[in-house]
């Protein structure tokens, strides 16, 4: 699988990446089943969401064992720093993993939505608190 530089991160990921979505409607057997197939073939970029069913679950139990050769990207659609904070926590937990490598900001398609994240207390703060601990690497 051929792989590119993911936009300044350096992170290197498959030109083929997971998205999580849609493995919430599969049984836990059949997501591990086809996140690790997904693996096999040269994928190594998984992204998914909390608001994404129990997708994270599904994609952590599947790569538990092989987490550094994967990129792990989740999202929060809170905006407030404790809520993000309270998500970002248990997407680790859910992704069986200490740390992530790239979190986004999801569903932010307004003026007012926007201000709300990047303000002061907003969940932007959360990300940047995290990456300076060490728990994720890009936002």
């Amino acid at each position: 699988m051929q792989k590119r530089r993911l936009g300044r991160t350096g992170l290197q990921v498959s030109v083929v990446g997971f998205g999580g979505t849609w493995i919430s409607q599969l049984s836990v057997d059949a997501a591990v089943q086809v996140v690790r197939r997904a693996f096999e073939l040269g994928i190594n970029y998984f992204d998914t969401a909390k608001l994404d069913g129990d997708s994270e679950e599904k994609i952590g139990a599947a790569l538990k064992d092989v987490r550094d050769e994967c990129v792990l990207a989740t999202k929060t659609a809170s905006r407030t720093k404790s809520e993000s904070l309270a998500d970002f926590k248990s997407s680790l937990n859910r992704l069986k993993t200490d740390r992530l490598d790239l979190i986004q900001l999801h569903g932010i398609d307004d003026e007012k939505t926007l201000q709300k994240a990047m303000g002061t207390g907003g969940s932007l703060e959360m990300c940047k608190k995290a990456r300076s601990e060490g728990l994720v690497d890009f936002i």
